[in-house]
């Protein structure tokens, strides 16, 4: 049964409005929205910058005019026509093609690669925003830059949802009513679990063909990129988790130098002790918080990650949440839980002010922590006269500064079933593994690409705020386990007992060996299907 779409009207952008500083960073804001922001749960909105973004991105903006006409628009996805495609598919139509993770496999999609040609129909690729959202009309701007850019093609933007749950069951449907959409914009932490359910196909031919190669993407975001052996997405819009930023009145009042951020963890310690004034049970201020980067366990991946700790073994068959170098983390949190008073008072403190973490690191409240590009954007606006400055992630011996950093976001790839492969490579290699592309995504939608080579970079690099996330990027060396495990081994619960340790229920060890059992045999079960 052939899924239906009815037309949606685009809402653009203006061009005519000068790109400040302040503009600049408010479009810039979603360069990084962090795990618990947009990998993937939700996805996120911001304004996108209507002027180019530094003097390399005059020519996109300048042919984004006469490209207007052609083109294409958004369609959203009738609920009606998808429940009906659902009535008319069995529940395990698509468990035929899926694909093996844990064993390297040949090379090379289901077909060889086609020869590169024009597109024989406009490329709908599935996108978590919609164009009546900021990004999703910059999206549409960027379908209007690919016409031009790439004659006889165009694109349109293709919504369902965004929630990542209801696009994997929306594409499970249409890959066995064999209607898909050719492109989908993957999550990061869920193309294992995508690939298991047979909806993406490998781009292994293509890539080779074309000449896509390792060198060309940043290092850190290369390993979720090929999976068993096989290329399965580029890089669209990375998450960047996380720089570490300061208040630099904090700093200087404490008689530290407020140019230079710790290193190391111990540097850290030293730093985050003299910064920490509490009263009684009365907070003045923090140093730092470890397990406030946006939730318990992605402050734990993160630490982790400095502490040398890995999530899973090499070829992604054994979870390893238990690592010893990951309880140590655990336990060097816990030491900080205790040492401030305890995670609930903390939390009571933390959830007295709005608009948290930016607002506390505005105000000095906070003076150290991790932040998301949106925040630190946002900080300005709150505070005008606060001096916050950023820099790399800690590290210890086992990881340099930086390092410790972890990329998710969404990747772009093939769906299974595509009809015009190469019409969808087109658009893929190009937004993604292009400088003209990725400089026209930068410009339009203020994501930071995963191409080395992107003009757009070279402004974003500059920028106090946000240069920080293009240096942490470019050193990100932390393995997300969603990015390569076919499961969410913080799922069923298992968050819970990170919380529980910190609260000094229960020993940091107990927690993560529970969390390796449970997450163990839900892997074993993913992989025993495929």
């Amino acid at each position: 049964m052939r899924t239906t779409v009815r037309p949606h009207t685009t809402r653009s952008l203006s061009d005519a409005v000068p790109l400040s500083r302040r503009r600049l960073l408010a479009g810039l804001g979603m360069a990084v929205a962090g795990l618990s922001l947009a990998a993937c749960g939700q996805a996120t909105t911001v304004a996108s910058p209507s002027a180019s973004v530094g003097q390399a991105t005059a020519q996109t903006s300048s042919a984004t005019a006469a490209a207007s006409a052609v083109a294409a628009g958004s369609s959203t996805m009738s609920t009606a026509a998808m429940s009906a495609a659902a009535a008319s598919t069995t529940s395990g139509a698509a468990a035929a093609t899926t694909a093996s993770l844990a064993t390297p496999a040949p090379s090379g999609g289901p077909a060889a690669a086609p020869a590169a040609n024009a597109c024989t129909a406009p490329v709908e690729y599935l996108s978590p925003w919609d164009v009546g959202t900021d990004i999703g009309a910059g999206l549409t701007k960027l379908n209007g830059d690919f016409a031009q850019a790439v004659k006889g093609c165009s694109a349109q933007l293709l919504y369902v949802s965004s929630d990542n749950t209801t696009i994997l069951e929306k594409l499970v449907v249409m890959v066995a009513a064999g209607t898909p959409p050719p492109v989908a914009l993957v999550p990061a932490q869920q193309t294992p679990l995508w690939i298991t359910k047979g909806i993406l196909q490998p781009l292994t031919a293509l890539t080779a063909r074309d000449k896509v190669t390792k060198e060309q993407f940043f290092p850190g975001y290369w390993p979720q990129m090929v999976l068993g052996g096989k290329f399965w997405r580029l890089p669209f819009q990375i998450d960047i988790n996380f720089p570490w930023f300061w208040n630099k009145a904090t700093l200087r009042q404490a008689g530290l130098d407020d140019s230079a951020p710790p290193a190391t963890i111990d540097e850290l310690d030293q730093m985050a002790q003299k910064l920490t004034s509490i009263q009684g049970t009365s907070y003045n201020q923090l140093g730092m918080v470890p397990w406030d980067l946006y939730d318990d366990t992605n402050s734990l991946q993160s630490w982790a990650f400095a502490y040398g700790g890995q999530f899973q073994n090499a070829d992604y068959t054994k979870v390893t949440a238990n690592d010893p170098k990951i309880v140590q983390a655990l336990e060097w949190m816990v030491g900080w839980a205790r040492q401030l008073g305890g995670y609930d008072q903390v939390a009571k403190f933390l959830a007295g002010i709005p608009k948290q973490p930016q607002a506390a690191i505005a105000a000095g409240k906070l003076a150290m922590t991790g932040l998301v590009s949106s925040a630190a954007a946002a900080i300005p606006t709150i505070n005008k006269t606060a001096e916050v400055a950023g820099g790399l992630f800690p590290g210890t011996a086992n990881a340099k500064p930086g390092e410790a950093t972890w990329l998710s976001g969404r990747g772009i790839g093939l769906v299974t079933g595509a009809k015009d492969v190469d019409g969808a490579w087109q658009f893929i290699k190009w937004v993604s593994a292009t400088a003209d592309g990725t400089n026209a995504l930068i410009q339009r939608t203020s994501f930071i690409p995963g191409y080395q080579s992107s003009p757009g970079l070279v402004a974003l690099a500059t920028d106090p705020i946000l240069g920080p996330f293009v240096r942490s990027v470019q050193v990100a060396k932390g393995l997300p386990p969603g990015a390569v495990l076919a499961i969410d081994i913080w799922g069923n619960k298992r968050d819970q007992l990170i919380t529980q340790a910190l609260q000094q229920k229960i020993p940091a060890s107990q927690a993560l060996d529970q969390v390796t059992t449970g997450a163990q045999a839900e892997l074993d079960q993913a992989l025993s299907r495929t």
